[in-house]
């Protein structure tokens, strides 16, 4: 595990813990998905899978990808079966930093995992509350991001009861 994503996770694994009573633990870098910093670890004892976003040159907000290979060794969308219950994204920006913890059922929601009547996506824009959107599609997806979007270094008092609940509601 690379210094700079081990210091990117103190702060995000001391508000977990502080939220949750559990932190981050075996955590482990994924052989695909080096571009995003892609890791695993378990949070109390669910699955999460982690990736630090990356800033396009043409579009606002950030790029992060979530796929998996399947049997035929093609990329395909992460599916709501798969053993995560946890998908927590990393941003930063000029002085900027911060994270989403999506749960599974959300992603299901927002059709970006796969599932029944979905097929999923392999990569989506993200946009932290300092994102500037610029079409309304990208204002409608930064309207249901921001509920799961925490800033960094320092979680508020009432950013920290967000996360406590979102953490409560498995």
């Amino acid at each position: 595990m690379g210094q700079e994503f081990l210091k990117i996770m103190e702060p995000i694994n001391a508000a977990l813990t502080r939220a949750g009573g559990a932190g981050l633990t075996s955590i482990a870098p994924q052989a695909e998905g080096v571009h995003y910093h892609a890791h695993t670890a378990m949070l109390g004892r669910q699955a999460i899978l982690m990736r630090v976003a990356k800033i396009t040159p043409t579009k606002t907000g950030q790029f992060v990808t979530l796929w998996k290979r399947n049997a035929s060794g093609l990329t395909v969308p992460i599916s709501g079966s798969d053993e995560y219950q946890w998908f927590l994204v990393i941003v930063k920006d000029t002085g900027k930093e911060g994270f989403f913890l999506f749960s599974k059922e959300i992603l299901l929601k927002q059709k970006i995992l796969s599932g029944t009547g979905s097929a999923g996506k392999r990569g989506f824009r993200i946009y932290p509350i300092w994102a500037i959107t610029h079409s309304q599609q990208a204002a409608h997806t930064k309207t249901w991001q921001v509920n799961f979007f925490f800033e960094l270094p320092c979680i508020t008092d009432s950013s920290l009861q967000r996360l406590r609940k979102l953490l409560q509601f498995k």
